[in-house]
C-alpha cells in the first residue's frame, strides 16, 4: 500500500500515540485509503483512578458523570482524529477531509482473537483491489 500525503500524515500521527498518552502501547496499525485500522493497549493504574470529575469543572457538574476519561479511548481518537484533520487542512487546503464521525472498537481479550484480528490487518492491503470503496471498482 503507497499511501497517498493525507495517508502520510495519519500514519505519522498514529506513531505518535504512545507520545502523547503514555499509558498506551501500538501493537499494530494499517493506514488504508478510506480507513485506519489500529490495535492499541491501554493500561495505567493511575487513570484508573481519576474520576471524570477532575475532566471537568464548569457550571453543570453533572457533565461529568458523561466526560471521557483522562487516557481513555475516546479521549485517545478524539485527540487524534483532531490533530490530523488540523494537519490535513493546514497541508491540504483544498482538500475536503472529514473523518466518519463515529468509529468501532472491540477489546481484544484472547490471544486467539488478537492473531485473528492481525492476520485480517495484516490482509486489508491485499484485500483493497477487490474492495467495493476502491475507486476503480466503483463504476
Amino acid at each position: 500500500m503507497h499511501l497517498s500525503p493525507i495517508g502520510k500524515i495519519v500514519g505519522s500521527f498514529i506513531k505518535q500515540i504512545p507520545v502523547h498518552f503514555p499509558n498506551t502501547l501500538l501493537e499494530m496499525f494499517i493506514v488504508m485509503p478510506n480507513h485506519i485500522h489500529l490495535i492499541i493497549t491501554i493500561d495505567n493504574p493511575e487513570t484508573k483512578k481519576q474520576t471524570s470529575k477532575q475532566l471537568y469543572a464548569g457550571i453543570h457538574p453533572q457533565m461529568s458523570a458523561i466526560t471521557p476519561r483522562a487516557g481513555s479511548l475516546p479521549v485517545i481518537i478524539g485527540s487524534f482524529k483532531s490533530i490530523c484533520k488540523k494537519m490535513i487542512i493546514k497541508k491540504h487546503p483544498k482538500t475536503k477531509f472529514e473523518w466518519q464521525t463515529r468509529y468501532y472498537d472491540h477489546i481484544i481479550r484472547k490471544r486467539e482473537s488478537m492473531h485473528t484480528i492481525s492476520q485480517y490487518l495484516l490482509n486489508n492491503p491485499i484485500k483493497w483491489e477487490l474492495d467495493r470503496n476502491n475507486p476503480q471498482n466503483i463504476y
